[in-house]
């Protein structure tokens, strides 16, 4: 395997985790920025009621007592002395610079019927009589149709307001000549006259919203970015550069000749990655003692044999020399000869068949561990690993035996003469033997340790990435679905009776992790759908090559314009906060990319059916 194709896996495992990610904080994002928006938008609101209120509050203490003391008793002029109407002209004035904004006096019997309350303020109305202590009241109302969200405040009676809403014989004549004797009277102290309300229109808080949440998505998507960018070169210089220097470096040693040199690895760091080079070093340095001990033995051998030589050369000198003795004695000699020459033929063969396995056992050593290496870096670090493992593992049991042979040569050196004891621990003691062996030892040891730790990464890097099944694998769907059951039983339970009606199916090649995605999507959609206890319906059938996978709900339905944009990136019809709108449409692209359907049935009031189609696929077929 290239180190492209490790970093195509990789990109597979990191980018939907990294867009996993962005999703997520892009919905907290946006979250936090409605509740934002909202807060601002409620202070906005009261900073304007609070103006509302201090308006009226300065007319009634104020500017209406100066006025009276001017025009005597039972005068009343509407346009200076009217809190109302002071608050509500100065506010007109303010609606036309900030149109976004309204003030309104609502209340069930007033005197300008444009103050007439609606049915979402006589809600407010009815919240501050049952909770008379209550200061405010905030929520959403109708304004000619479009939609505000308003602030409310209680406007109760007090002393001030005597004269004008109790009696109307209390009234001023000006007051009664303008609105009559009914609109706005008989109120006692204390009681709920009306509600001050400023609103601002939900549109302007929408559009405020949008453009929080364009921002957003373009600056998690510059992150996102950077963070990919940064992985992966990260990635390439940490690990696929290394890699592929130690794979080149295999290539070249595969495709030298008999007896050249194993150059080493240069070893720079600590990590596995060095540890494994160091791992080779230290093959390749035994591999080259046993070929010099081998080309020792052989040419051990080829003395013996020059030796047989002028000892037979020698005896046939001595046959010339003796060829006058008797003919007994000859026939002795050439016995001999013959016995002598048939045994260096046989020792002839000998050494050319051993010359001729060492050579093979040498390249055969040489292929096969440097194959074994290339073949773990190049597709799986596990091989060479369990190679090193099992290795060091002998060497183990090697230092063992060099221990018993040292331990029984220095029983042995008991018996020798004081001297040569002497020179033997002297021996011992230059070279350090003590040290060596329990150095050895803790060698093993180190390297044993190492390579189970590289195992153990390496078996929680598969695990984590799911590497293994990122090739097509034959699966049962009915498998499928069981598995996908576990995970979201806990969804299901409380929400609906499972049943479940499935068929003969056949195996098919697939990707089981991602179409288990696909039914969990549908499965948790449908236990979303039901508003109390309900039932979801799973069955399976298998005909002309094809298998269905129906996931039905009697829940209530999906109307036809939302079912035409189910499989659309990011639409939702859950609250935010509670959906992304992506599960169906990665379910879409996971069905498409195996060649299958997914198609929606519903009627209102009735449920809803999923139907996944998907080809059957076997091995070996195009």
């Amino acid at each position: 395997m290239s180190p492209s194709r490790i970093s195509a896996k990789i990109a597979c495992v990191f980018i939907p985790l990294l867009v996993f990610c962005f999703s997520l904080v892009l919905v907290r994002y946006h979250q936090n920025a409605t509740d934002f928006i909202y807060e601002r938008n409620i202070d906005t609101l009261r900073l304007a009621l609070s103006f509302d209120l201090a308006i009226r509050d300065y007319i009634g203490t104020q500017v209406r007592p100066q006025i009276e003391a001017q025009l005597g008793p039972n005068r009343f002029l509407p346009e200076t002395m009217s809190s109302s109407f002071a608050a509500r002209a100065i506010f007109d004035e303010v609606t036309s610079t900030f149109p976004k904004m309204m003030l309104k006096f609502s209340s069930r019997r007033p005197r300008n019927p444009k103050n007439l309350a609606t049915p979402a303020e006589e809600r407010a109305l009815a919240f501050f009589e049952a909770n008379p202590h209550a200061s405010s009241w905030q929520g959403e109302i109708q304004v000619q149709g479009k939609p505000y969200f308003a602030l409310f405040s209680p406007r109760r009676m007090t002393a001030a307001c005597v004269q004008c809403h109790t009696d109307p014989a209390l009234a001023p004549a000006e007051l009664l000549a303008r609105y009559g004797r009914k609109a706005g009277f008989f109120y006692h102290q204390g009681q709920l006259m009306a509600t001050d309300t400023v609103a601002i229109s939900q549109e302007e808080i929408d559009r405020q919203l949008h453009h929080q949440a364009v921002e957003g998505v373009v600056m998690m998507a510059i992150a996102t970015l950077g963070i990919l960018v940064g992985i992966f070169w990260g990635l390439d210089w940490l690990v696929l550069s290394r890699i592929a220097r130690m794979s080149r470096h295999f290539s070249t040693i595969s495709a030298q000749g008999d007896g050249a040199e194993i150059k080493p690895l240069k070893v720079a760091g600590h990590d596995e990655i060095d540890a494994m080079a160091r791992s080779f070093n230290r093959l390749a340095e035994r591999l080259a003692a046993a070929s010099r001990a081998k080309e020792e033995e052989a040419q051990a051998r080829l003395k013996a044999n020059e030796l047989l030589r002028a000892e037979v050369e020698e005896r046939r000198r001595a046959e010339d020399n003796l060829h006058e003795l008797s003919v007994r004695q000859e026939e002795i000699i050439h016995q001999r000869t013959q016995e002598l020459e048939a045994q260096h033929a046989s020792l002839q063969a000998a050494h050319d068949n051993l010359k001729s396995a060492q050579s093979q056992l040498l390249q055969r050593e040489k292929m096969a561990s440097i194959g074994q290496l290339a073949a773990g870096v190049a597709h799986e670090i596990n091989n060479p690993v369990g190679f090193i493992h099992s290795n060091l593992s002998t060497l183990s049991k090697y230092v063992a035996r060099f221990e018993e042979y040292i331990a029984a040569q220095e029983a042995v050196s008991l018996k020798l003469p004081e001297p040569d004891r002497r020179e033997l621990a002297d021996l011992a003691k230059r070279l350090k033997l003590d040290y060596v062996t329990e150095d050895a030892r803790q060698l093993v040891r180190e390297c044993q340790e190492g390579t189970e730790r590289v195992k153990e990464i390496v078996t929680n890097l598969k695990n984590f990435s799911r590497v293994d099944h990122q090739e097509l694998q034959a699966a049962n769907l009915n498998n499928c679905l069981e598995e996908t059951l576990r995970i979201v039983w806990n969804e299901l339970k409380y929400k609906a009776t499972l049943v479940k009606d499935y068929g003969e199916l056949p195996e098919t090649l697939c990707y089981p992790q991602q179409l288990n995605q696909v039914f969990v999507n549908i499965l948790v959609n449908a236990a979303q759908a039901i508003v109390e206890k309900g039932e979801i319906r799973i069955a399976t059938r298998a005909e002309a090559g094809t298998i269905t996978v129906a996931i039905s709900d009697n829940g209530p339905g999906i109307p036809e314009e939302i079912r035409k944009r189910l499989f659309e990136p990011f639409f939702t019809t859950k609250e935010v906060g509670k959906g992304t709108g992506l599960g169906l449409s990665i379910s879409y692209d996971i069905v498409k990319k195996h060649g299958g359907e997914i198609e929606v049935e519903s009627e209102l009031g009735r449920g809803t059916t999923f139907l996944v189609r998907l080809p059957v696929r076997e091995r070996g077929a195009a």
